[in-house]
């Protein structure tokens, strides 16, 4: 197992291939190679930039074609917006602070509206939701006081989601539970 603070990359190019690495880069590079006569172990462009531009801080990373979100999300709510969706990536990083980024990469820029108008109601339900409960099991304050903090950012086709619970909110959320 890895110290705490010790993050480890990972990517399953194939079904009988994983690559595993404590350097992004050097599973980036790996998948270059996985199969030489192939010009990309990653055929998706949009695959290929996520993964370049992955924060490599992150304690949990996670990337995804829209295409595979659309297949794994069908007969869900999250359909709609997936089929709008090129690729997806994101992580958690936990340190003394919580931090949440999600980056989503649109087909065109109205879809990138819809799905931060679809995030942002979604935020908006939870919060009512997570604060009712809250009421009465003190334990949700801290993800209460996470969904305070979410924010979302639309760039042309490009939807960014941020979320910090700083090490201060986190005592004072958990002090609630007392």
């Amino acid at each position: 197992m890895p110290p705490n603070d010790m993050s480890l990359f990972v990517a399953l190019p194939r079904k009988d291939v994983v690559l595993i690495s404590p350097g992004k880069d050097y599973v980036v590079d790996a998948l270059k190679k996985v199969d030489p006569k192939e010009k990309s172990a990653v055929k998706s462009k949009e695959m290929r930039t996520l993964l370049e531009k992955m924060n490599d801080k992150q304690t949990i990373t996670v990337a995804a074609l829209g295409s595979a979100l659309a297949k794994g999300l069908a007969d869900t709510p999250a359909k709609d917006w997936a089929d709008k969706l090129d690729a997806a990536a994101g992580g958690v990083t936990f340190t003394d602070d919580l931090k949440i980024e999600v980056v989503l990469s649109a087909k065109n820029a109205d879809d990138a509206r819809d799905i931060e108008k679809s995030v942002d109601e979604g935020v908006k339900s939870a919060l009512t939701v997570v604060a009712l409960l809250a009421g009465s099991e003190k334990k949700l304050n801290v993800i209460l006081e996470l969904l305070k903090s979410i924010k979302t950012k639309v760039d042309d086709k490009t939807v960014t989601i941020k979320g910090l619970l700083d090490a201060d909110a986190i005592d004072k959320a958990l002090k609630k539970d007392v």
